[in-house]
């Protein structure tokens, strides 16, 4: 049994294979493919199984990780009959091709944000999961931070009343060391920082306040990093859910001798212009 986060109320885990434990495979062996490999092996019942990735170092180096747990280069090995669970952890362009994929195999699904880059991936993905009746969960972590599982206990208890408005504003300083990079960069792949990082802060306030916006704007700026290919801060507004997330990152041109500030200067950074009511 395992606790609720808010409500504390005790949920069946299910059964492993065979009542012993659920086999997991993941998908891409970059660096938060190491942090979820880091987290089941601190999970009794969850064992790393299988890798795979299109780079075979790297699948390999990642699988050398957990005992007995083999590697492949090949997506379909990851919803093979041997395996309970699939982890998805590629760029978020190849998201719903292999969630679905899995899903259709009767695999339950742990996927990365963002879980699609439009509505349609997205609905993809939950019919895939509904038609399957498959367990699919996406990876928003801020849920589970304890100052937000505070904020829902409080919400849920109703201490604070009912809550109409939130404004929040998220620093995220510099998320990767030497900044962003790669598919990072790409908005065809990662959508941008709106949507690669911005969906923390989307999906937060949406649970938080119970509520679907049905209307959003999003002024995407760049303030810290002038000649960053994509946007580094944006304020967003959302009818029903009042969301100003001002983010940055710490990107630096590849070959910077100097390391990345730990916050942005005010007098070279102007902020993103307002989002008008």
């Amino acid at each position: 049994m395992t606790p609720d986060p808010v409500t504390g109320e005790q949920r069946s885990r299910g059964p492993g294979r065979q009542g012993g434990d659920h086999r997991v495979a993941v998908i891409g062996a970059g660096a938060i493919a190491r942090d979820h490999v880091a987290a089941f092996a601190g999970v009794p019942g969850l064992r790393l199984a299988h890798v795979v990735d299109r780079h075979p170092e790297r699948a390999a180096a990642l699988a050398a990780l957990a005992e007995g747990a083999t590697w492949s280069t090949d997506p379909a090995t990851a919803w093979s009959d041997d395996i309970d669970v699939t982890a998805v952890c590629t760029s978020p362009e190849s998201h719903a091709d292999l969630s679905v994929a899995a899903l259709r195999a009767g695999r339950a699904v742990l996927l990365e944000k963002p879980a699609a880059l439009d509505v349609a991936d997205a609905d993809r993905i939950l019919a895939a999961a509904k038609a399957a009746d498959r367990p699919l969960l996406v990876a928003q972590t801020a849920r589970f931070q304890p100052v937000h599982l505070e904020i829902a206990r409080a919400v849920a208890e109703g201490a604070i009343g009912t809550p109409r408005l939130a404004h929040l504003t998220w620093y995220t300083g510099h998320v990767w060391s030497g900044g962003w990079r790669g598919w990072q960069l790409d908005a065809a792949r990662s959508g941008g920082h709106v949507a690669h990082n911005g969906v923390h802060a989307l999906d937060l306030l949406t649970w938080l306040m119970d509520d679907e916006p049905v209307r959003v704007f999003a002024r995407p700026c760049n303030t810290w990093a002038a000649g960053m290919p994509t946007p580094d801060s944006f304020r967003t507004r959302a009818r029903s859910v009042c969301l100003w997330p001002w983010t940055w990152s710490g990107w630096r041109p590849a070959d910077s001798k100097e390391p990345p500030s730990s916050a942005p200067n005010s007098s070279a950074t102007p902020p993103c212009p307002a989002v008008a009511s």
